[in-house]
């Protein structure tokens, strides 16, 4: 199974239960935002468990580790969190009139809370060698337009610019999930923008295909291919961390339960590989509504995208 569903255009994100003898895993798939609704409903699974939680959380660095890092590091580490994170995603949660998920929870101190994911020096080495590699790669000549500009437009019109937002998030879900499912090739999702395209009085097609383009590649973050090297790292090395605290907790006679927050995008290979420790699903499933897409006809996804990109 994947961590995320839409039911009647509600985007939702699993939770499974899991059990090994007298001890209980749940394993809640997270989203980076969500309504106030949702992240009331995990915060209230973080302060009922009365046993361990691993979250996700790439920016994670142990205080222990903070005096090894070169002053270059320790300048970009300073710099990224005088950032406050994700810039592209605080923006497109703010737009979306949706939370962001660092804003919205409060964990435990530890040791009843850990972090079960790369640390920031392991993101930062590995940032380094893609932005490496992608210099050397004929396609970076390909730019799409500046993300910040792209986003400039967006928040200009802010009644077009959810619309917009919203709806290419929705298309590009329920096109990926089709291939998920049936296995076919996928629609090229350029095709969803020619269709677009026929909407008449079309003011800049050049300058809406940029910002189109460059929205798509932020969200074929959700594509199930991924290069060998980036699987290995943003998924397979991040999820043995969840694999290696679990094996040393469960043998902590005194803790009952681990809840695991986690991306939705993790659950299934996060479930098969607790299973391969000893560990059975119930059968046990559960659905968070995260939000609620709104509906928008093509016309006005047209009218949307022309006003943003016609000034």
């Amino acid at each position: 199974m994947h961590g995320t569903r839409i039911i009647k255009r509600e985007y939702q994100c699993a939770s499974l239960l899991l059990q090994k003898g007298k001890q209980v895993v749940t394993l809640q798939g997270m989203i980076h935002w969500g309504t106030d609704e949702f992240f009331r409903q995990i915060q209230d699974q973080i302060n009922q468990c009365r046993g361990i939680i691993l979250f996700e959380d790439t920016n994670y660095l142990d205080p222990a580790d903070l005096v090894k890092l070169s002053d270059e590091d320790f300048y970009e580490l300073y710099k990224k969190m005088a950032r406050s994170g994700n810039k592209t995603l605080e923006m497109m949660t703010k737009l979306l009139d949706l939370k962001y998920q660092w804003d919205m929870l409060r964990y435990p101190t530890s040791p009843h809370a850990l972090c079960a994911d790369a640390s920031w020096h392991e993101m930062n080495e590995f940032n380094k060698y893609c932005r490496a590699i992608s210099k050397e790669s004929p396609s970076s000549t390909k730019k799409a337009p500046a993300r910040e500009k792209t986003w400039d437009l967006l928040i200009k019109e802010d009644r077009a610019g959810r619309v917009l937002l919203f709806e290419i998030m929705y298309q590009c879900f329920r096109n990926w999930r089709t291939e998920r499912k049936t296995g076919k090739t996928r629609i090229r999702l350029s095709a969803l923008f020619e269709r677009w395209n026929k909407y008449p009085g079309f003011k800049n097609p050049t300058k809406a295909r940029g910002v189109f383009e460059d929205l798509i590649s932020y969200y074929g973050s959700g594509d199930p291919d991924h290069e060998p090297e980036d699987r290995a790292f943003w998924f397979d090395k991040r999820e043995r961390r969840v694999f290696d605290l679990v094996k040393k907790i469960e043998k902590l006679e005194t803790v009952e339960e681990i809840l695991i927050l986690y991306g939705a995008g993790h659950l299934d290979a996060l479930k098969k590989g607790l299973e391969k420790l000893g560990w059975k699903f119930t059968g046990t499933t559960t659905w968070k509504t995260v939000f609620v897409y709104p509906f928008c006809t093509t016309a006005e996804m047209m009218r949307a995208l022309d006003s943003i990109t016609s000034n």
